[in-house]
């Protein structure tokens, strides 16, 4: 009965303070109070289109904005926290014919700007700006594009069919993250259906270029312009950087080989790694493929007395080689004696073709998307 009683009396305590609960009013919280500021026009291009706006604040809380004019070109203001002009509109995209969409923006740690855009003239094109607002006065007016762009107008990934919708991020070592849509796809096996591409950019301050890959480097024991401690000590250096910053590693070697892999296997081989300008044999040849490496044939193919670079061209997996020219340089057959130009390389990969007893459009295909997934350039859906 007294238990009865008491849970009766804890059932009326709790209604009575539901009860109290229910009479209280609670604010509503209304769109005046939650807005910190009122809108406000950010640009007014009076008959001018602007459109496909995108946006991101730094540090010290300005804002960012790029958007597309006319859908031609790119361009760029800055804001302060209270709205004000810092960097008035400014076109970004270089002159000339352009057809600007879809603009995406991302701030890193130093507060420099990462844009990534598509250019939908000619060929569809996915392209990449960093810039850095420090570099101008910050006094409302227009800046230079020149002197605040620190990498202008990158080509991520061009090619032929349709890409679009670029976005990006940076990490905490202020590398560039793309991702697009990519509808090129040379086999034709999902009928251009559009595919998901990723490229990361570590930018190169200093030069001023986005910076795909390390190398050239390696060791030349041929003509020993530098001390041979001195190559080896570098090279260890750079390999060591790719894996750091898992980078793709362009490698020359002449009569070195011996050297180079013992260094390799030391250091570590980086995951994408290329022979640059093999001119090996077929025991060299099985060595790099043996160890993840990809070679990639210049226009020494072609020549009458490289028995051992056509026999070492056989021996490896299409999946492995690439082709290249070298110019100005190793002008393929039959233009010898001649400045050598990107154009030769059909001849190049023409020559390796035979002497992997292959079609030339399955080796030009093959090695295309081979560069592209090597360097991470993306359109890398010819790689077999």
């Amino acid at each position: 009965m007294e238990t009865a009683k008491m849970r009766n009396s804890v059932t009326m305590v709790l209604l009575m303070v539901m009860s109290t609960f229910a009479a209280i009013e609670i604010p509503r919280a209304e769109a005046s109070e939650v807005v910190l500021t009122d809108a406000i026009q950010i640009v007014n291009g009076g008959s001018a289109n602007d459109r496909m706006v995108a946006t991101d604040a730094d540090s010290m809380g300005n804002v960012h904005f790029v958007w597309s004019r006319n859908t031609q070109h790119l361009w760029y203001q800055m804001h302060n926290p209270r709205g004000d002009i810092l960097i008035s509109e400014t076109q970004i995209s270089n002159p000339g014919a352009h057809r600007a969409w879809h603009p995406d923006i991302s701030v890193d740690s130093d507060d420099n700007l990462h844009i990534t855009w598509t250019d939908k003239a000619a060929q569809w094109t996915i392209l990449y700006t960093m810039i850095d607002p420090s570099q101008d006065d910050q006094s409302g007016d227009a800046a230079i594009d020149s002197v605040i762009s620190i990498i202008d107008d990158f080509e991520v990934s061009v090619h032929t069919q349709n890409r679009d919708w670029p976005a990006i991020d940076t990490d905490s070592e202020n590398n560039a993250h793309i991702v697009w849509e990519d509808s090129f796809e040379p086999l034709d096996k999902f009928y251009q259906q559009p595919q998901i591409y990723y490229s990361m950019i570590q930018p190169d301050l200093n030069s001023r270029e986005a910076v795909v890959a390390v190398g050239e480097t390696g060791l030349d024991h041929h003509y020993d312009h530098s001390p041979r401690q001195a190559q080896a000590d570098v090279f260890a250096a750079h390999v060591a950087l790719a894996n750091e910053r898992e980078m793709p590693i362009v490698i020359h070697t002449r009569e070195a080989w011996e050297e180079t892999f013992a260094l390799l296997d030391t250091e570590g081989v980086p995951e994408r790694t290329v022979f640059h300008c093999f001119t090996g044999g077929p025991q060299e040849a099985v060595a790099c493929v043996e160890r993840g490496a990809m070679l990639s044939f210049s226009g020494i193919i072609t020549f009458a007395t490289a028995h051992d670079v056509r026999e070492a061209a056989a021996r490896i997996p299409l999946e492995q080689v690439m082709v290249e020219t070298d110019s100005p340089y190793l002008t393929p057959v039959p233009h010898r004696g001649k400045p050598n130009e990107p154009a030769n390389v059909a001849l190049v990969g023409a020559a390796l073709a035979e002497a992997m007893g292959l079609e030339s459009s399955e080796v030009a295909i093959a090695t295309s998307g081979n560069a592209r997934r090597f360097y991470g350039l993306g359109d890398a859906a010819g790689a077999l």
